[in-house]
């Protein structure tokens, strides 16, 4: 029986498609389907999958991840002479992915000292990394400033550096955003500084 032509979203299968299959000498069950792409790129002929029994059948066509297009699946069901085709569309409609980024660890420090480099990776499946955009920002501006917040790094490997104001303690949280221009993907981690006695200090004597 026919199929209709299908369209769904990247990253999604259509489905089990329901259809039939008979012949008046070959029992239902005896009949051999098969499934080819006309796009392998987009959908692989290993990814047709049937299911169903008898009469009574199923078909799912699933993308590969990430990819859009379309391709024409062509079924064919055989009674070991005749071969009869049957084809549908399948249309792929792109999605934005949104970006990626690995997690930092929560980090302590002594007063007067820094977070040093810290590595993260970014990544997007439409996006080349070296485009994406990375920002950073501090819950705590008194402590650290975001201007003390400095990132480093090019393509998928960056680092942060967070470096506190001079004899201030506290905690502060820090969040980075990566950005493909649509969506915003952040992270956040965490800073506490310990305190830190300084010594006294005293002027010179003549």
């Amino acid at each position: 029986s026919a199929i209709a032509d299908q369209v769904i979203n990247e990253d999604f299968s259509t489905g089990a498609l329901a259809f039939t299959i008979s012949d008046p000498e070959t029992a239902a069950g005896s009949l051999i389907l098969s499934a080819i792409s006309s796009n392998t790129s987009l959908v692989p002929n290993l990814n047709v999958s049937f299911g169903g029994s008898g009469s009574s059948r199923t078909v799912t066509v699933t993308p590969v991840l990430n990819q859009s297009g379309a391709t024409t699946i062509t079924i064919s069901v055989s009674d070991g002479v005749n071969v009869v085709p049957e084809e549908f569309l399948v249309t792929v409609n792109p999605v934005n992915d949104a970006p990626t980024v690995t997690p930092i660890a929560n980090q302590t420090i002594n007063e007067d000292s820094q977070t040093g480099d810290l590595v993260f990776t970014v990544g997007d499946a439409e996006t080349p990394a070296a485009s994406l955009i990375i920002s950073a920002s501090s819950s705590n501006t008194t402590l650290v400033p975001n201007a003390n917040v400095t990132l480093g790094g090019s393509g998928p490997s960056r680092t942060v550096n967070v470096v506190p104001v001079t004899n201030s303690s506290g905690v502060t949280t820090i969040t980075i955003n990566v950005s493909d221009g649509s969506i915003v993907t952040p992270i956040t981690f965490q800073v506490t500084v310990n305190a830190v006695d300084d010594p006294p200090t005293i002027t010179a004597i003549t």
